[in-house]
């Protein structure tokens, strides 16, 4: 049971201790699924997402979108510009590193989901209104580029997907782009209709995507899914959570929480009574 009396204080950190500190929670946040924590950590030092460093900070932050898409449903995600933009980055990070995803999730399928997502990220965008018209066909030309066999954007989708190591046998990377700039032309040519002028823009606005959204994201939802479980598998426990089970946290000045966790649950309340007890000037 957790103590509704504990005094956990103000330590008075350094920079660098209260900013560990910070990760520590942001890590478990990501973890577990705490949303206000994340939104907490987030307000009470919006630099943290910048400084925050963990060896598998990518696993973490996509694991953590795809728990939301698992707990709360896709909506209103799927019409928020900056998560889709965000889960996207994070795809692209996490296949850069991990490769071996592709033993159980074929470049095939990946190809698949890299298209939808990115045409959710735009859909996404189009109904965003701070968003101009020149805004969205600059990321039109920067999600869905044309692929020519020379170019840099062939190139960069051919690192992202390990076209020269032998993973799954029934990838073809000629098949492969031509697949990649068939979705991206559709892609490109159903959008750039609906922005063409002011008026189809702001009509486009006018209506309720949300079905449409839902139907082109459980194309992909299973391959999603697939990679949420081989991510799972891979992430250790948290420091908050080793420190809980008895280590000895690694930061001198955060020793003390030895104790503290050993007396008390990770739960959101307490948690958020840590973060209220942080005292941050860095100036």
């Amino acid at each position: 049971m957790t103590n509704k009396n504990v005094d956990i204080g103000k330590p008075r950190l350094g920079k660098d201790s209260t900013i560990q500190l910070l990760g520590w929670l942001l890590e478990y946040a990501y973890h577990h699924h705490h949303p206000k924590l994340l939104v907490a950590v987030t307000k009470t030092f919006p630099a943290i997402q910048e400084v925050f460093q963990h060896p598998d900070k990518h696993l973490l932050q996509l694991h953590s979108f795809l728990q939301t898409f698992r707990k709360c449903g896709p909506l209103p995600e799927l019409r928020s510009s900056s998560f889709m933009l965000s889960l996207n980055n994070a795809l692209v990070d996490f296949v850069q590193v991990h490769p071996v995803i592709f033993c159980s999730v074929p470049r095939n399928d990946m190809t698949k989901l890299m298209s939808a997502l990115r045409w959710l990220l735009i859909a996404s965008s189009v109904h965003d209104k701070k968003f101009t018209t020149s805004d969205i066909k600059n990321l039109i030309n920067q999600v869905c580029p044309i692929l020519t066999e020379t170019s840099n954007e062939w190139k960069t989708i051919q690192n992202v997907l390990a076209i020269d190591q032998i993973i799954d046998e029934d990838f073809d990377p000629k098949k492969t782009r031509s697949s990649l700039k068939l979705s991206f032309s559709r892609t490109r040519s159903y959008w750039e209709k609906k922005i063409e002028s002011t008026e189809k823009l702001a009509s486009e606005r006018e209506k309720d995507c949300s079905l449409t959204l839902i139907k082109v994201f459980e194309t992909v939802k299973e391959i999603l899914w697939k990679i949420g479980t081989y991510i799972s598998s891979l992430l250790p426990k948290t420091v908050l959570e080793q420190i809980e089970d008895g280590m000895m946290p690694p930061v001198q000045e955060l020793k003390y929480l030895k104790y503290t966790l050993e007396n008390n649950t990770l739960s959101d309340q307490f948690l958020l009574l840590m973060l209220n007890g942080i005292s941050i000037d860095f100036n």
